[in-house]
């Protein structure tokens, strides 16, 4: 079981995957409640990440003690690994196909001169946003890394299921969510699919500039907000910040706080 573990877990480098291209720093220190959103983000990756992380490096590194170590075992010693912790290490290996689309994106306003509606942030928006960025980033699947050469059980962000977005008491649905690239590109980019977002088809996927919206709402996030909205009709547009945390700065170039990418939704009532 040992052996096999660190076979089908072996070390990878992730040199050559990495973006090169620079995060953005805030020209504005983050608000406290903003401080405070993302210190959850960071405490509920821990909380996700972190059992699987230590079994891996224990398993690299031999720290764990697989044998009983009491003297006088004898011949009666041998390897033992609850079947939980295997679990574990093994529960995300092989991933899923990436989701379909709960829907279309809206596409508004067309030219500058629309005019906008802006939308105060509430809670509502902020939960979709927080929860979409913890299923986009799939913790479980960070690994342990030893350095950017040696990484073991990292698997590529991106949705495996969909998001529970919403629960009754909730006025909007997610319809579509698509990634706008801070770090791969000379400009910011956004990527075109049917699926929702996943790092495997960024790499295959289509890209178009920002829109009038997108452009103002990047704005908004490099002076630190944390979330832009507008509304036409029935429909809004929100994009989000994607923030460095302190298990991002592993691997990205960038210091806490800075812009690695952002979320373009389209929120449509719920029962549409």
């Amino acid at each position: 079981m040992e052996a096999e573990a660190r076979q089908r877990l072996a070390f990878v480098s992730l040199e050559e995957r990495i973006p090169k291209g620079k995060a953005i720093t805030p020209v504005m220190v983050l608000t406290a409640e903003s401080g405070e959103r993302w210190q959850k983000v960071e405490s509920d990756i821990d909380a996700v990440a972190g059992k699987r992380a230590t079994f891996l490096k224990e398993l690299h590194e031999k720290t764990r003690k697989f044998f009983v170590g009491s003297a006088g075992f004898g011949s009666g010693r041998g390897f033992s690994w609850p079947d939980h912790d295997v679990d574990v290490l093994y529960q995300t290996l092989g991933g899923n196909p990436a989701p379909d689309q709960e829907g279309q994106s809206a596409f508004f306003p067309l030219s500058p001169g629309d005019l906008l509606d802006p939308v105060p942030p509430g809670g509502e928006h902020f939960s979709l946003h927080f929860r979409a960025l913890i299923g986009f980033l799939h913790p479980v699947g960070f690994g342990y890394v030893k350095d950017r050469q040696h990484v073991a059980g990292f698997e590529p962000h991106g949705f495996r299921t969909s998001p529970a977005f919403y629960d009754v008491k909730r006025q909007w649905k997610v319809d579509n969510i698509l990634l706008v690239g801070i770090v791969m590109h000379e400009k910011p980019v956004v990527y075109l699919s049917d699926k929702l977002p996943s790092m495997e088809l960024v790499r295959l996927g289509k890209t178009r500039g920002l829109d009038y919206f997108e452009l103002a709402g990047l704005e908004a996030l490099k002076k630190g907000e944390d979330l832009y909205i507008i509304g036409q009709d029935d429909t809004l547009r929100m994009l989000g910040a994607l923030r460095a945390t302190s298990q991002c700065l592993e691997c990205h170039d960038a210091q806490k706080s800075d812009l690695l990418g952002a979320f373009s939704y389209t929120l449509r009532p719920k029962g549409m």
